[in-house]
């Protein structure tokens, strides 16, 4: 009963009010998912003015909003739902209709990253080749550790044998709500570089059998490559390293089999990612 006549209260004081400061454009470099919470957001502030609201990013395109009865809860709420989207650490951009997002000294990087990325474009780039005793590891700029694979024809492959490609692998499981949400958005991409010799895109089946993730693959039309890494409890490279058995997982590898990319859980740029694989292919 109180908040309600506490919102009836800011609902009539808007009224009286002069308008309050117009709410920037959008941030840069989030992805059409990320635009449409912005504008979630900006209703959410303009039509709810007893609550506090917060909206956070991150440079690779992650993004959250959250209200609360406090700037505290709003921001805590804002941040556990960007950091779960994105790779790089969320920042605050706007409270209310307030734009706060002012990088630190010691964001330098951080900041240099959202100045380069300027809009939602993926931007990655290939590495050196890796020395020799240098730690392997899935984290992004480490080389990632030999992977034993079979394709559909029973063929041996190997992640050491695709160096000098660009790779695209994501750990998927028909029985994943989320991949099944997102696999449409995957398929799209792998159509635009599966003629390029030097890019190689598949999945690997987690928890079932790759027979029945070509299978279910098949009934919908869909024809990227899976390959069989008998992965059903997780990822086991060839070193011993495991991988979390999480769902949809995607990783991008570069030519010097580096890691350039790592995406716990789905992902909202999608639609960059074919040429962010074609710069990778081409060394760049």
């Amino acid at each position: 009963m109180r908040r309600s006549v506490r919102n009836v209260f800011f609902a009539i004081l808007a009224l009286l009010l002069p308008a309050g400061p117009a709410l920037a454009e959008a941030p840069p470099f989030l992805h059409a998912s990320g635009l449409k919470g912005w504008e979630a957001y900006i209703d959410k502030v303009r039509d709810d003015p007893g609550r506090d609201y917060v909206f956070a990013l991150s440079p690779d395109g992650g993004w959250g909003w959250g209200r609360g009865g406090s700037a505290y809860e709003a921001e805590q709420f804002a941040l556990s739902y960007c950091n779960k989207r994105a790779r790089t650490p969320c920042r605050i951009y706007a409270r209310d209709r307030k734009v706060v997002f002012e990088p630190q000294p010691d964001d330098a990087a951080l900041a240099e990253k959202y100045a380069a990325a300027g809009s939602a474009a993926l931007a990655l780039r290939t590495s050196r080749p890796p020395s020799d005793g240098v730690k392997r590891g899935t984290a992004v700029g480490q080389p990632i550790p030999d992977l034993d694979l079979t394709d559909a024809a029973g063929n041996k492959l190997t992640l050491e044998g695709m160096r000098g490609k660009a790779v695209l692998f994501q750990q998927f499981g028909t029985w994943c709500p989320y991949c099944q949400g997102e696999i449409s958005r995957v398929h799209a991409a792998y159509r635009q570089v599966k003629d390029d010799p030097a890019i190689a895109f598949f999945l690997i089946p987690i928890r079932e059998d790759a027979s029945v993730t070509r299978n279910w693959l098949t009934s919908k039309k869909i024809d990227i490559p899976v390959y069989d890494a008998n992965a059903y409890h997780g990822i086991t490279f060839a070193d011993g390293q495991t991988l979390r058995a999480r769902t949809p997982t995607t990783f991008i590898i570069d030519r010097n089999g580096v890691v350039a990319f790592f995406k716990d859980g789905t992902y909202d740029g999608w639609d960059d990612i074919p040429d962010a694989l074609k710069q990778l292919a081409r060394g760049e």
